[in-house]
C-alpha cells in the first residue's frame, strides 16, 4: 500500500511540474494593447520589440512595417479598443500561450484582433497578430 502511495504521489509530482505556469493576463494585456498604441502612433520601427524572436524571423521587419503602414491608411486612425476574449493554452511539456481577441474601432472599419502570446527570456511577447475586419464603410 505503501509502494502505491509513493508511485501515486511520484506521478503526480511529474505532472505537475510538466504543466505550465499560466501567463499573467493583465501583464499580456499591457503588451498587446501597447502595441495598438505603438501601431497607431506610426512607430513601426518599434514593432519588433514586442515580438517573439520566432515571430520577428518568420517576417523581415521592413515588410511588416509595410503591412501596418497598408492597413493604417485602410482602417484609418484608431478610436478604441476592448478585450472581449481571454483564452488560455497549456499543454504539457509546451509554453503556455494567451490569445487575447480585441475589437478595434478605426475610423474606417471595426476589427478583430487576435493577439497570441507567450514568455520568452522572462518577458511575455507576441507570437502571433490576426487581423480581421468586421464591416467597412
Amino acid at each position: 500500500m505503501l509502494r502505491k502511495t509513493y508511485f501515486f504521489v511520484l506521478t503526480m509530482l511529474f505532472l505537475l511540474a510538466c504543466t505550465p505556469e499560466k501567463l499573467n493576463e493583465t501583464e499580456a494585456s499591457k503588451t498587446a494593447e501597447n502595441l495598438l498604441n505603438t501601431l497607431n502612433e506610426e512607430k513601426y520601427d518599434s514593432i519588433s520589440s514586442f515580438c517573439t524572436a520566432s515571430y520577428n524571423n518568420g517576417e523581415n521587419t521592413e515588410k511588416r512595417k509595410r503591412k501596418y503602414i497598408e492597413l493604417k491608411k485602410v482602417l484609418g486612425s484608431m478610436q478604441s479598443y476592448e478585450r472581449i476574449n481571454t483564452e488560455h493554452i497549456t499543454n504539457a511539456a509546451e509554453p503556455a500561450f494567451l490569445v487575447l481577441t480585441y475589437k478595434v474601432v478605426y475610423n474606417n472599419a471595426t476589427t478583430q484582433e487576435m493577439f497570441t502570446l507567450t514568455k520568452e527570456e522572462g518577458k511575455i511577447k507576441i507570437s502571433d497578430h490576426n487581423v480581421r475586419t468586421e464591416n467597412t464603410l
